[in-house]
């Protein structure tokens, strides 16, 4: 019979080149299916969750990553079952887990506090004046639950390049629950830039439901497949 699983496609081949990190505080999304629930979540990031034509204002990249890019990792854990005769072998996947990881150049005092889901009350605005600069004092390294936010990776697309139809192609992969757990090996040296490394781990989001069997899911994928008109 006919093969029908993964083809052959040699004209989609992608690179890190242009990809893109934006992050949100996490809102549950609403709908009454799963691809509202998907829309909705892209609504924390564009003007319209279904075009996603148009990012939101005050929407900008989360920081400058260095060369290596993103690293994303993401692994099932299986149920095996041993028969009495024969060998065992994976019978389900109970759940799966992933983190999100990269390095960072620009370590300001916004990155502090996304790192370390700094609260209102643990930082301050000075404002400059006479004798006085202006400051942002951050306090970090308490313990506290762990803010949830949405992760987006946004990149162009490769099915319809730059300059095909009316509006700019983009795909993403967009984890709607991650959080941090911050881990800092900065380094102050003279021949090499000050940097952090920065790790989402996603987390089963359980208001997003498989329709076909009730699970939840770590993200999901959008694929540009034509130009707009």
């Amino acid at each position: 019979m006919a093969y029908t699983g993964l083809v052959l496609n040699p004209n989609y081949v992608q690179t890190g080149i242009g990809i893109q990190v934006y992050l949100v505080p996490y809102v549950v999304p609403v709908g009454a299916t799963l691809i509202l629930k998907e829309q909705a979540i892209l609504a924390e990031f564009f003007t319209s969750g279904i075009t996603q034509a148009a990012l939101m204002a005050g929407a900008l990249p989360l920081g400058v990553f260095d060369h290596n890019g993103l690293a994303l990792k993401v692994k099932g854990n299986t149920i095996e079952f041993n028969p009495m005769q024969g060998s065992k072998y994976p019978l389900a996947v109970s759940d799966y887990e992933g983190t999100v990881e990269g390095v960072i150049a620009d370590i300001d005092s916004a990155h502090f506090q996304s790192l370390f889901g700094s609260t209102a009350g643990e930082f301050s605005s000075i404002a400059a004046g006479a004798g006085q600069t202006g400051q942002t004092i951050t306090a970090f390294g308490n313990g506290k639950v762990l803010k949830q936010y949405s992760l987006m990776l946004r990149y162009p697309s490769v099915i319809v390049p730059v300059g095909s139809g009316t509006v700019t192609a983009f795909d993403c992969l967009v984890f709607p629950k991650v959080v941090i757990v911050p881990e800092l090996d900065m380094k102050f040296a003279k021949k090499d830039p000050t940097t952090a490394k920065i790790q989402w781990t996603l987390v089963s989001d359980l208001n997003m439901l498989s329709p076909d069997n009730a699970t939840p899911f770590l993200g999901f994928k959008v694929e540009v497949t034509a130009p707009a008109s």
